[in-house]
């Protein structure tokens, strides 16, 4: 529910800083519902970001000690090759989700400041130059952040891509020594599909987002 509300009540809030006059200083003012509102809003959006990034960690802890005992199993034979692999994925994934997760812990710190100082700042009478500038300079931090999270998601997306060509091969070989069924390799399909698609959905959006945040080219005078 707050994250549905949250985009709107942030358009608004930019709409009316934006707007200039005598009008806008009294919604903008850091004592207005509004502003008071849309900051506590992105302190909550703030605090479950902290606790996601925190369970970011445990998890990746976890997975790299579980690791490390699943290399001395495989070393001795004694551990079968798909069960390795996964062991292997799980770990990869993790450490890189930990450090998604510290790039959108970031985003959101950076937003959280953001509001609190151009709700001061329009308070205080700031002259419209200066307010869309502050306005853009806010919007270029999140998204250089928000493309840094996405890199890292399309690191994520290329590991579970080749995790998933690989469980498909092996379970491929599985149904051909009759030890797979046709399902197991029908649902490996069906994986190796959905990992393409997540790497291909963030590629697409980590590049929308560069193009968003590369700076403008002037060209030469002729």
């Amino acid at each position: 529910m707050t994250n549905n509300f949250r985009p709107r009540l942030a358009t608004l809030l930019l709409i009316i800083l934006s707007s200039g006059g005598a009008a806008y200083r009294v919604w903008a003012s850091a004592e207005h519902p509004l502003c008071r509102f849309a900051t506590h809003e992105e302190q909550v959006e703030l605090e479950e970001q902290q606790l996601l990034a925190d369970l970011a960690e445990s998890t990746a802890k976890a997975a790299d000690e579980i690791f490390s005992l699943v290399e001395g199993l495989w070393e001795h034979n004694a551990i079968e090759r798909l069960a390795y692999l996964g062991f292997k994925h799980d770990r990869d994934i993790a450490r890189l989700e930990l450090e998604r997760q510290g790039r959108l812990l970031e985003r959101q710190t950076s937003v959280v400041e953001q509001y609190r100082l151009q709700c001061a700042a329009f308070a205080a009478g700031t002259s419209t130059g200066d307010q869309r500038r502050t306005i853009e300079a806010a919007y270029l931090e999140y998204s250089r952040a928000d493309c840094a999270a996405l890199e890292v998601e399309v690191e994520i997306g290329k590991v579970d891509t080749a995790f998933r060509v690989e469980m498909l091969e092996s379970v491929r070989d599985l149904r051909a020594g009759d030890v797979a069924t046709r399902q197991d390799v029908i649902v490996a399909i069906r994986d190796l599909e959905m990992a393409r698609k997540r790497l291909d959905s963030a590629t697409l959006r980590t590049e929308a987002c560069r193009r968003k945040t590369a700076p403008a080219v002037v060209p030469p005078r002729s």
